[in-house]
């Protein structure tokens, strides 16, 4: 039996920050039973014309917890990165 898991991780910062664009609007994440931990990588792009620097993201729910790979949190316009 398999439990999904719908991330709607980045409602509130795709809605403030209108210049990041996200690969999906919706990522969702399977897990097997006995697992207890998910990954999944949410891949974006900076639209701007300037450089973009996120300095807080709320998951939404306490139980998600945020990385950006390598440790990255300002992006150069046209830019890509994995939250």
């Amino acid at each position: 039996m398999k439990c999904f898991y719908l991330i709607f991780l980045f409602l509130t910062a795709i809605l403030q920050a209108g210049d990041l664009k996200f690969e999906k609007d919706i990522y969702e994440a399977k897990a097997g039973f006995k697992d207890t931990e998910v990954i999944s990588d949410l891949k974006f792009t900076n639209t701007s014309s300037k450089a973009i620097t996120i300095k807080h993201v709320e998951p939404g729910c306490t139980c998600v917890t945020v990385e950006f790979f390598g440790g990255k949190s300002t992006y150069s316009a046209g830019e890509s990165g994995v939250m």
